[in-house]
This record gives C-alpha cells, sequence and structure tokens, in this order.
C-alpha cells in the first residue's frame, strides 16, 4: 500500500502488505490522536483495515476556536 504522510517531512511509504491503520501509524511512530488517517475522501479509525493495494493519506489533526 502506498502511504502518503502530508506533514512535515513529507514522506511516502510503502507497505507490502495490509493492516489495520493503528499499526501503520505505529510502523511511522506517529501518534493517532494527532493525526487523520483518509482512504478514498473517508477518514478511517484506528481499527479499520487497510488493503495492500490501497492508498492512504495521514494529515495533521487542526482544531480551532
Amino acid at each position: 500500500m502506498l502511504v502518503k504522510v502530508e506533514i512535515p517531512p513529507y514522506k511516502e511509504h510503502q507497505f507490502e502488505r495490509g493492516m489495520k491503520v493503528n499499526k501503520i501509524l505505529k510502523e511511522l511512530q506517529l501518534n493517532p490522536e494527532s493525526v487523520i488517517v483518509i482512504k478514498n475522501s473517508e477518514l478511517l479509525s484506528p481499527d479499520d483495515w487497510v488493503e495492500k493495494d490501497d492508498e492512504i493519506s495521514i494529515r495533521s489533526v487542526i482544531s480551532g476556536g
């Protein structure tokens, strides 16, 4: 699967097998509470499965008041 990390440093990672979102974030050493994961314009939860042929994007969570 192709993982595009859209937070500095901007990088792309390739994984050869499918896995859960929380495992991807752990592999990339990203805090699940500070990012959102998107596939086909849909937000994914930490328990969602990503297939090896999927492409996902990881972005920083932004909140304001």
